[in-house]
């Protein structure tokens, strides 16, 4: 159980650290896929908004290294908000990325990142439940963990450009 809990730790952090990271790293072009994606209800708000997410994301990285249940509850929260406000995009037919990896996809939203947001969530969840029975002191030996944990926190993150990748880059 020690194992999974901190998969599920690491997994979630470089998530949350890659996607903050990549917003921070263009912050023009967030603040303008959420203003595509909730105008006019936000509008003026977007940077604010941008801004918001990134510490969010951040935040959640620093507790869950530093405080796990919380930092996993923290994240179930955000990825729930961010997984409504992807319905919400696919509902309204509004044609934009989701600007949840920063990169400046011409992608529409669709069920794959619903997908993604839901199985990111279900290994956070795990973690809480985890975090409540599972004392863990991080030794040197859980870094080996690191490297594939990251692997797929990245993987699931970047879900819809894999698929593009592999589904729709071999089938003309």
């Amino acid at each position: 159980m020690k194992l999974l809990f901190i998969f599920c730790q690491l997994s979630l952090v470089s998530v949350f650290a890659a996607s903050a990271f990549v917003k921070v790293r263009d912050v023009e072009e967030f603040v303008g896929q959420i203003r595509a994606a909730t105008a006019p209800r936000i509008g003026n708000f977007s940077s604010s908004v941008a801004a918001l997410v990134i510490a969010a994301e951040f935040l959640t990285v620093s507790m869950l290294l530093t405080a796990p249940l919380a930092g996993f509850g923290l994240a179930v929260l955000l990825l729930t908000v961010f997984t409504a406000h992807l319905a919400r995009v696919i509902r309204s037919g509004i044609q934009v990325s989701c600007g949840c990896t920063g990169t400046r996809s011409n992608t529409p939203v669709s069920g794959i990142q619903i997908i993604r947001n839901v199985l990111l969530a279900a290994f956070a969840i795990v973690g809480c439940l985890l975090a409540g029975t599972t004392v863990v002191e991080l030794q040197v030996s859980h870094l080996l963990l690191l490297g594939p944990a990251a692997l797929f926190g990245l993987g699931v993150l970047h879900l819809q450009e894999m698929k593009e990748l592999l589904v729709d880059g071999l089938i003309p």
